[in-house]
């Protein structure tokens, strides 16, 4: 499903304050063909690309997202945690964040990222604006840890790509897998062994890890069989070279 080795994490949360405009500028710059990021659920119903369930980290205000309606998160800075460089840089609202995504050409990875029990919701609304103002259908592979969600989302849209999104690897995870119908596996690089690897390979579906951020580990786990890595660092993996060619 994903050609590219590697995947920008948050845009590639190393390269600027993640998630925002400005750091996906710089991962256009290096040449990055895939980025991943993460969907969130205001109170008013707008969806934000965000993470944490507050905003505390990663501006200059604080609270959780679950109380803050879109006109307190337009007037938040979301870049100066980051770096004075980045003062003033903008929360991107989902809508806006795709057609900046589509104009250049990206092939993402978006996160359906549920805080408490809004999986429905945050859903209904990730596949309506989706609908809206992106164009690239094969261009986009859905994601979550919920699992809720994604049966939520495969009821509503039988071609949605998803891949499923784990943790730790369950016992379950591939009848979970097969419920939602996921072309794809998704996992934390520190919770998995390399038994549970040949477990995914072995059942056939493609892998892919985060947060990998150390080259030569990364170069390794492509060995094992994985095949790709999320990774905050896209400027380090640009020039590194693999059996399956360059990671970027």
């Amino acid at each position: 499903m994903i050609e590219s080795k590697t995947i920008a994490h948050r845009f590639g949360a190393a390269l600027g304050p993640e998630n925002t405009a400005a750091t996906l500028k710089r991962a256009v710059e290096l040449g990055v063909c895939w980025v991943e990021f993460d969907a969130s659920l205001l109170k008013d119903g707008t969806v934000i690309v965000f993470h944490d369930e507050e905003f505390d980290r990663c501006t200059d205000k604080t609270g959780l997202l679950k109380d803050a309606t879109w006109q307190d998160v337009s007037q938040m800075d979301g870049g100066s945690w980051f770096s004075p460089d980045f003062k003033g840089e903008p929360i991107l609202e989902l809508g806006a964040a795709l057609r900046l995504l589509d104009e250049v050409g990206m092939n993402i990875n978006l996160e359906i990222k549920v805080n408490g029990a809004e999986h429905v919701e945050l859903t209904e609304r990730v596949h309506q604006i989706v609908a809206e103002n992106w164009s690239g259908k094969n261009k986009l592979l859905y994601s979550s840890f919920s699992h809720e969600a994604l049966v939520h989302l495969r009821k509503m849209d039988n071609t949605a790509q998803i891949g499923h999104l784990f943790e730790d690897l369950p016992s379950d995870w591939q009848a979970q897998a097969e419920a939602v119908k996921a072309i794809t596996i998704h996992a934390d690089v520190d919770e998995l062994s390399r038994n549970d690897i040949m477990s995914v390979k072995a059942a056939g579906y493609p892998l892919y890890l985060y947060t990998v951020n150390d080259v030569a580990q990364g170069l390794g786990l492509l060995d094992q069989g994985v095949d790709a890595v999320f990774t905050d660092c896209p400027d380090a993996f640009k020039d590194t070279s693999s059996p399956a060619g360059a990671l970027l």
